[in-house]
């Protein structure tokens, strides 16, 4: 049975009004779990009780593995019973059962000591055993147990009486009244010899028990342990019983039911036993009566306690990291902590900059950084350069028909080819079609309506004719010619439905996108779709190249918007059109004027139009062009790229950590040399102090040859001396003369002797040293490229991360995190095809900025929720550290476009909390990214680089307006991706 928390888990019972239900002879509908036989009478029980199996609360029994769902749990039992129920032998299954049945022992343990001491050497028939007959040891069988057949006066039933080891088997019965009653020694037993398939092999032997033993793989106390815990349980009170399974005592034919006086002894030893138990005496009361004072007293004061429903309230430790607002306010202690690289901790949050300093007004802010992002990030599928946040938001604010804005063409051209290039893909899933379908289909759903009607009608008037006929068939003149007149009049019948017909729609013309009103023919808006469609006529057949300069980009602007848009996709559709085409609508008057119509060209009246109405234009387009197939297929192949990015950064992990495992070996090996080298040498004497050089010096080259001559000469004076001098002279002169001259050669030749053995231990120290030195620097180079390596492989990695968030945020734009009040953090460059660094190595930007969003209401509102002390406070401790006054405003966009304005960022992050680390972790990541390019936009703007658009009309100082725009940094851009 699985166990959670050391109690087994027991199947529900059948509820008490199924059962009322069932004897009333009802049938109501039950939900039954399979499994556990349970059975439930609604389906939320069942289901509650089904998520409860599938929690991973429950351990197995017999394996005690843990963090399992209870169908794990039962399976993994089963599995382990099946496993020895087969591994533990048939033959002493019923016996050992039989012994433990009712049996009072602490533990499984205690069971297990006594069962196996008890069967040890008492065996029965058909068990598998080993025989030792006439000194060879086999296995065998045994065929037949003999011994005394006593008949026990206090069995339950015939089978135990006369069964072999009926009493010395039987744990209830002490060990020596057992052995004294039925002794082991006296039973013999008749075996046959088998092979190891278990084939007779001779005639039956009749042994004792001194030759009998079992295999211990089959039979041991570990096999024992697990044979009866999965067979045997008991309550967990004390002095219970232990019990066999019920399943297991039909199959052996165990009495589950306990005589009178089993069950009286049981009472006994239970009685006993808690009596040990109890801590107070009877003859006690001295002490026993403060005692129970003491506790009589604490549980009133726990009920008093329950009553008031007073409960201490116990604070937690947090967890680092924890949720940002259950944080308490920055203490002075942590304020004065420093962090290496980063500034001193900050209680606020560093200001924001000036909402003008965004370029774009608030309201439109979110339009034009969706329109930006898509250019960012699709650049490569729709084939146009990267372009810089502030040469887009120059482009958009351009106002000029002369000169043209090659980026303004470029972006709208982009798109225009992208929809075109994909055909009816996109078509079918244009607002615009979509709605003239729509319209079609009511259309010809009220068709059928009406012909369905008429046909009815008809129908009715037909069978009041035939009525007529009926009541005048005595007039035989009147009566054919009526119903010969009714039949055979064509002009009569009605006319077959149709629902749609070749004439009612012209498949050439493509009508207008929008739900026509009743009253369409005369109202301001067909006239501006007509102009509007004539302009824009083949606009989807004709692809606008790079090298004509995008020449009609407007038109086919024009002609998208008439046929794709809908008043709901594109909120002012009959504005912009009336404005493109020159035809007056009333959306589109400003200040009581209809400018348009003064221009010639769209291409003049496009510049006019206000930023709003630009982004509009954008946003439906890049709508239209994210459904295209090939935006579908680089999102795919961008995938595909993270997932070669995913493994590839587990390649160089690994590789990393090879690398750092080398380099820890050499440096072992390395302060191993060292250590050896800078142990003194004790038994040995000091060398002279000479130096180590390849040769020997010159000094004592010369001292040896001198030596060697005298020693030469010397020997020579010696015997042309005894040859000359005087036989005359006295013994003991000349021997005395011997002896001097004899002493001063040994000595120098002794002498000689160190000498040369000096110079040799000198050369063998040389040549040591030469190796020493040479396995040093093969050391130091391999721990040096060791250490390249690890560097390159720290290089690919970091290269990897950046690419890895460049193809990440393609699909959708992602934050860099949050703080403790919901703000999103975002920065953009580095994304799709834009790179952080040129060719050269030099820093480049698309938004040189960070951009902060505040939350939005539901985000605010859930962190109100989350935050212990109220709304309130949370809006003032929002105030006060993010130095604002200001009230609220759900999803404003502000910037930092300061590099100390990162780094005090930085400071005020806190990495207790769960957003702001992981925030801080990918500031901290692209900091040198994100302030360099910081730095490189500031520096452009102070050089005169980056300059604020210029908003110019045209007047008579035309041509110096003209140079100064072409000098704008979105007038130099150019698409080197162009196609």
């Amino acid at each position: 049975m699985p166990f959670v928390k050391r109690k087994p888990v027991n199947p529900l019972p059948v509820p008490s009004a199924l059962v009322d239900a069932q004897s009333q002879g009802k049938n109501p509908t039950v939900f039954y779990l399979a499994t556990t036989g349970e059975v439930f009478e609604d389906y939320e029980k069942y289901i509650s009780r089904l998520s409860y199996y599938h929690q991973r609360i429950f351990q197995s029994e017999p394996s005690g593995k843990p963090n399992l769902t209870f169908f794990e749990a039962a399976e993994t039992e089963a599995q382990q019973a099946l496993a020895i129920q087969k591994r533990f032998p048939d033959a002493l299954k019923a016996p050992v059962l039989r012994a433990v049945q009712f049996h009072v022992t602490g533990r499984v343990d205690n069971l297990v000591e006594q069962v196996a001491e008890r069967f040890k050497e008492r065996f029965f028939t058909g068990e598998t055993v080993h025989v030792d007959i006439e000194g060879q040891r086999t296995l065998a069988i045994i065929k037949r147990v003999s011994g005394p057949h006593i008949k026990t006066e206090d069995s339950s039933n015939e089978r135990e009486s006369h069964s072999e080891h009926a009493i010395g088997s039987r744990l209830s019965v002490p060990i020596e009244e057992a052995t004294r009653l039925d002794n082991h020694a006296d039973y013999r037993y008749d075996v046959q010899r088998i092979d190891d398939k278990g084939q007779n092999l001779d005639d039956v032997y009749r042994v004792e028990f001194t030759q009998l033993s079992r295999d211990r793989t089959t039979f041991s106390k570990s096999i024992l342990r697990k044979y009866l815990k999965d067979c045997v349980e008991r309550d967990s009170q004390v002095g219970s019983p232990w019990m066999v399974r019920e399943p297991l005592a039909k199959r052996f034919h165990i009495s589950t039911e306990m005589s009178d006086e089993m069950a009286q002894r049981i009472d006994d030893m239970k009685a006993g036993k808690l009596s040990k138990r109890r801590k107070l005496t009877d003859g006690d009361t001295s002490q026993a009566s403060p005692r129970r004072k003491a506790r009589d007293e604490k549980k009133q004061r726990k009920q008093e306690a329950a009553e008031a429903n007073v409960k201490p309230e116990k604070k937690v430790p947090l967890k680092f990291p924890a949720e940002d607002l259950l944080l308490d306010v920055i203490t002075d202690k942590e304020l004065a902590t420093e962090t290496p690289g980063e500034l001193s901790k900050r209680a606020q949050r560093p200001e924001l900059d000036p909402s003008s300093m965004l370029g774009v007004p608030g309201e439109l802010f979110d339009s034009f950084m969706a329109v930006y992002y898509f250019f960012l990030t699709l650049g490569k599928p729709l084939g146009i350069s990267t372009i810089a946040w502030d040469d887009f938001e120059g482009a958009l604010r351009h106002m000029t028909y002369e000169p043209p804005c090659e980026l303004l063409s470029e972006i709208h051209a982009v798109l225009l080819n992208a929809i075109v290039r994909d055909g009816s893909h996109s078509r079918d899933l244009a607002p615009g079609v979509i709605e003239a379908k729509k319209r079609q289909a009511s259309q010809a759903l009220q068709a059928l309506q009406a012909a369905q009607a008429a046909s009815a009608t008809h129908t009715a008037q037909a069978m009041d004719i035939d009525n007529a006929n009926e009541t005048t068939e005595a007039d035989p003149e009147n009566g054919p010619r009526s119903m010969h007149g009714s039949i055979s009049n064509p002009s009569s019948a009605p006319d077959t439905p149709r629902l749609m017909q070749d004439d009612d729609h012209d498949s050439g013309n493509e009508s207008s996108d929008i739900s026509e009103p009743e009253d369409w023919d005369e109202s301001p808006e067909k006239s501006v779709m007509d102009a509007a469609l004539s302009l824009g006529r083949g606009w989807d057949k004709r692809i606008l190249h790079a090298d004509d300069h995008r020449a009609g980009w407007e038109k086919h602007l024009v002609g998208c918007i008439a046929n794709r848009a809908t008043p709901e996709a594109l909120p002012r559709m009959y504005a912009v059109l009336s404005l493109l085409t020159g035809e007056e609508h009333a959306d589109a008057v400003q200040d009581g004027k209809f400018v348009a119509d003064t221009y010639r060209t769209p291409a003049e009246r496009y510049v006019h139009l206000s930023m709003a109405d630009k982004l509009e234009i954008l946003l439906f387009l890049c709508q239209q062009a994210v459904v295209t197939r090939q935006v579908k297929t680089y999102y795919e192949e961008c995938e595909a790229h993270l997932t070669e990015l995913r493994k590839e950064r587990v390649e160089l992990i690994r590789m990393r950590k090879r690398a750092l495992e080398q380099r820890q070996e050499l440096d072992g090996q390395k302060s191993a040399e060292n250590t050896e080298n800078a142990t003194p040498i004790e038994e040995e004497d000091p060398p002279p102090a000479v130096a180590l050089q390849s040769d020997p010096p010159l000094s004592q080259e010369s001292d040896s040859d001198s030596e060697r001559d005298e020693l030469a000469s010397e020997s020579e004076s010696e015997s042309e001396q005894s040859e000359s001098e005087n036989s005359a002279e006295s013994d003991a002169n000349s021997e005395r003369f011997k002896r001097v001259l004899g002493s001063r050669q040994e000595a120098l030749r002794e002498k000689a002797i160190q000498r040369d053995a000096e110079q040799a231990r000198i050369a063998a120290e040389i040549a040591k040293n030469k190796e020493h030195q040479r396995e040093t620097k093969q050391l130091n180079a391999e721990r040096r490229r060791a250490e390249e390596e690890e560097v390159r492989l720290l290089r690919r990695e970091e290269a990897i991360e950046r690419e890895f968030r460049r193809y990440a945020m393609i699909p959708r734009l992602r934050p860099l995190g949050r703080d403790r009040f919901g703000n999103k953090y975002f920065w953009l460059d580095g994304i799709g095809a834009a790179s952080l660094s040129g060719s050269g190595g030099g820093v480049l930007y698309q938004t040189g900025r960070v951009f902060v969003q505040s939350a939005s209401k539901q985000e605010w509102d859930d962190l109100c929720v989350k935050y212990h002390e109220g709304a309130s406070a949370l809006l003032e401790r929002r105030a006060k550290e993010l130095q604002s006054s200001d009230p609220i405003a759900y999803g404003e966009w502000a910037v930092y476009t300061k590099p100390e304005q990162v780094e005090e960022l930085i400071a005020w992050l806190r990495t207790k909390g769960i957003r702001e680390n992981a925030l801080k972790a990918q500031l901290l990541k692209y900091r040198d990214y994100i302030e360099a390019g910081m730095r490189r936009r500031n520096d452009d703007i102070a050089l005169g680089w980056r300059e604020p658009a210029i908003e110019t009309r045209r007047s008579s100082r035309t041509r110096i307006e003209q140079s100064a725009q072409m000098r704008l940094p979105y007038m130099t851009w150019r698409n080197t991706y162009s196609k």
